[in-house]
């Protein structure tokens, strides 16, 4: 199967400046690609490049198995929204959307009534662009990306602005695109909500992409703990560590990230009530995408 995005050794340099280096990236069909990054990491600088907005310094990227800038037809195939949600802003929702429809070579009166209804914009539809608010600009700059159904979507923060709704909203469309077999990439801050969605996720920091996995693969990068509290925490720490565990005290709480606790924790328990300090709460917890990605800058930082 042909990769949607094949970039190589990309690398952007703004005068003594590496915006980007030696980064590597694959898209493929039906897959949604989270691309996590601080600001400035590097991200939107990127998917620039993917569109030939800007020119890399270094590597190749390819668009459908096509160099960039070889074939300008495969951008009819691409959707974006790159940084902000630009719309014209004297001109309705509707009349921005036929706009960018006849840009694509699309039929406006096929594609726009049907972008409209899916991003909620049908009772805006008469409304010049600079009186909606915040969310229906980055629902019109969505559906503007959404027309005709692109095979490959860039999308840089497409929950700016959206509500609890909207972003649940946002996350069902970009599924059933990718199970329809659109290739997507996602730029965005809002990790917890990329761990729903995203089935391979690419973490980037100073221009570099520090790693990639995929969803399946994420239970390898997390940490796990067992979290514990007994009736005396003290008497408890030395019996687990006579019996071999690694646990560390932690304000009030036990903390072990030992395998054989994390594997058995009703052995765990069985032990201590034994001992006569049995536990009075106990919890399997497992690292955030937030928390695994700052360790994960923070050991790049220190490299």
């Amino acid at each position: 199967m042909t990769a949607v995005v094949n970039a190589r050794g990309l690398g952007k340099r703004f005068r003594d400046f590496w915006a980007v280096r030696d980064l590597d990236l694959t898209l493929e069909p039906g897959v949604i690609y989270g691309f996590v990054g601080l600001n400035g990491a590097g991200k939107t600088t990127t998917i620039r490049m993917l569109l030939g907005m800007i020119r890399p310094t270094t590597g190749s990227v390819s668009l459908f198995g096509k160099p960039l800038g070889a074939d300008p037809s495969v951008f009819n195939q691409v959707g974006a929204l790159v940084e902000q949600a630009a719309a014209y802003p004297l001109l309705t929702a509707e009349e921005n959307l036929r706009h960018a429809a006849l840009l694509k070579g699309l039929d406006p009166s096929l594609t726009v009534p049907r972008v409209m209804e899916e991003l909620g914009l049908v009772p805006y539809a008469r409304v010049q662009a600079r009186h909606l608010s915040q969310g229906n600009r980055q629902r019109l700059a969505l559906a503007k990306a959404f027309l005709g159904d692109p095979q490959l979507l860039l999308l840089d923060e497409p929950g700016n602005g959206l509500d609890p709704q909207g972003v649940v909203e946002l996350r069902t469309m970009l599924r059933r695109r990718a199970n329809e077999g659109a290739a997507i990439l996602v730029s965005s801050h809002m990790l917890d909500e990329l761990s729903r969605v995203a089935d391979r996720i690419g973490i980037i920091h100073q221009g570099r992409m520090v790693v990639q996995f995929s969803s399946d693969d994420l239970s390898k990068w997390v940490r796990r703990s067992l979290v514990l509290t007994t009736v005396d925490n003290g008497r408890a720490l030395g019996e687990l560590r006579a019996a071999g565990y690694e646990v560390t005290p932690r304000g009030e709480r036990l903390v072990s990230t030992d395998e054989r606790a994390l594997s058995a924790p009703e052995h765990i328990a069985a032990l201590l009530v034994e001992a006569g300090v049995p536990p009075r709460t106990m919890e399997l917890q497992q690292e955030t995408l937030e928390a695994l990605f700052m360790r994960l800058i923070r050991q790049e930082v220190l490299v």
